[in-house]
């Protein structure tokens, strides 16, 4: 007998989640954090194998152990979410010294007993896995903002779009199929940013000069470390209205973490801080606006990302609504579209939890055929050749036998 299991993983630069669930519960039988730097040294990132040794393999056998001493065959669907481009169901891990992960050759591994009982191995980018996390979403996880549909379950089918700023600007859109809907990448967060003022065309030349580019890309203004750019610029260039409390703080604070003191200051009205917030936002509904006329998602358009929950009021605000709307001769079009908040931050861990169910559902629990090893040679197999011998014996033994009645004759 088979038992089959999902295996999902969620590849950061500094941490991987990988997570193994019973088909059947949604919630997972066995999670476990790895910190890359310790499983995954410098050394070994050449190793086109080293995440399937260094983390899959520990995983299922220091974590998910128990299930392997059952007597039964495993057969396990994997995905893993990491970001990066995905071409071939492969992926290089730029933030993680070139690191490549590659799906198939995970599905086909033969090295050991765990990654033996990988059956199909989906890489999937990590926004597109929130893009499939949309999917997912309840009415009580996302606030209306805009649009003919109010509630999820009243949404047509149709195109959907997902943006979501929080370290950076991610974009995906998603089509239906018969088998369900698709999620196709996408690169948005780094189309140009479009200034909508002389104040904002200031910010765009600060940026130019700051990164020594001659574009901007609109990740540089609506992302966590946007938010710094632009808190940056205004007290370059309005010295004398500086909260020096909070820049103070602002700048003992490490690189990674001055978001966070940038926001705080917003929400409590610091000037500058709150300054910084709202032309982010302006440039934030611009785009997710600009998102809507370019794939016309009537089956919804979603804001995901940390940075929205934390900061709803803004999202909700004047400033990214009115730039949402502002599409001057197409502006009515915006009105049919169905625009959503999205209060988790979850959706990339349940992305790749639904697209390994998925893979799951269609394969019917068939088990694709590996490469036979000797740890691989079905019972059947042994028993065939048993069988084979004993036909083989019988059939000289006859014939011995003929040859000796022939002999008297």
């Amino acid at each position: 007998m088979t038992k089959f299991y999902l295996l999902t993983g969620d590849i950061g630069g500094t941490n991987s989640r990988i997570s193994l669930y019973d088909p059947a519960i949604k919630e997972p039988l066995f999670v476990h954090f790895f910190r890359n730097a310790e499983h995954l040294p410098e050394k070994s990132l050449s190793d086109p194998n080293a995440f399937a040794q260094n983390i899959l393999t520990p995983f299922l056998r220091d974590h998910c152990g128990s299930i392997f001493e059952t007597g039964e065959s495993i057969a396990i669907n994997a995905c893993l979410a990491s970001a990066g481009l995905v071409q071939g169901n492969a992926v290089r891990l730029t933030n993680l010294g070139n690191l490549l992960i590659d799906g198939n050759a995970i599905a086909s591994s033969t090295t050991n007993r765990y990654l033996e009982s990988i059956v199909s191995c989906r890489i999937v980018n990590d926004f597109v896995a929130q893009g499939y996390g949309c999917l997912t979403l309840t009415q009580d996880e996302v606030i209306y903002l805009s649009g003919p549909y109010e509630n999820l379950q009243h949404l047509p089918e149709g195109p959907k779009v997902c943006v979501g700023a929080g370290t950076g600007l991610g974009e995906c859109y998603l089509t239906p199929s018969p088998s369900g809907y698709v999620c196709h990448p996408s690169e948005g967060g780094h189309v140009e940013y479009a200034p909508r003022s002389e104040l904002q065309q200031k910010l765009w030349s600060f940026l130019c000069k700051k990164f020594q580019i001659s574009r901007v890309s609109v990740e540089r203004v609506v992302s966590g470390t946007g938010l710094v750019n632009v808190y940056e610029f205004l007290t370059n260039t309005f010295y004398d209205k500086i909260d020096m409390t909070l820049h103070k703080e602002f700048e003992k604070t490490d690189p990674d973490q001055r978001a966070r003191v940038v926001a705080t200051g917003a929400h409590n009205d610091s000037q500058l801080a709150k300054q910084a917030m709202q032309i982010l936002m302006q440039a934030y509904g611009a785009e997710v606006g600009s998102s809507a006329i370019k794939w016309i998602p009537h089956g919804g358009l979603f804001v995901t990302g940390g940075l929205t929950p934390k900061n709803l009021s803004f999202v909700k605000g004047p400033d990214f609504m009115d730039a949402y709307r502002d599409k001057g001769r197409v502006s009515p079009l915006l009105e049919k579209i169905p625009l959503f908040a999205v209060l988790g931050e979850d959706l990339g861990i349940r992305g790749v939890h639904k697209v390994a169910l998925q893979e799951y559902e269609q394969s019917k629990g068939r088990m694709p055929a590996k490469p036979e090893t000797a740890s691989r040679v079905p019972w059947m197999s042994y028993t065939l050749i048993g069988l084979l011998g004993a036909a083989s014996g019988i059939f000289l033994s006859r014939t011995q036998f003929s040859k000796k009645i022939l002999s008297f004759k």
